[in-house]
């Protein structure tokens, strides 16, 4: 499992770079909500390793290079 978390500023933020009008529309706190409800599952979910990407410091369009990083850090998870 990848898991991408980070503060709701940064996720709002990324929704509103992708430009899709209906997400932009959305009120903040479905965001908030939905985003709090996603952190309580992630902390019970046991079914595979996770791997935890903050994209508050992890930006793959600014920095493509990152995805490096982010293969290497599965393929340590999945023991490769």
């Amino acid at each position: 499992m990848i898991y991408l978390n980070g503060s709701i500023d940064t996720i709002i933020n990324r929704i509103n770079l992708r430009g899709r009008d209906m997400e932009k529309r959305v009120p903040r706190e479905y965001w908030e909500n939905l985003h709090s409800r996603y952190e309580a599952w992630i902390s019970n979910y046991t079914d595979s390793p996770i791997l935890y990407v903050n994209i508050d410091k992890v930006d793959l369009i600014e920095n493509p290079k990152q995805l490096d990083f982010i293969a290497d850090e599965i393929k340590k998870l999945l023991d490769l």
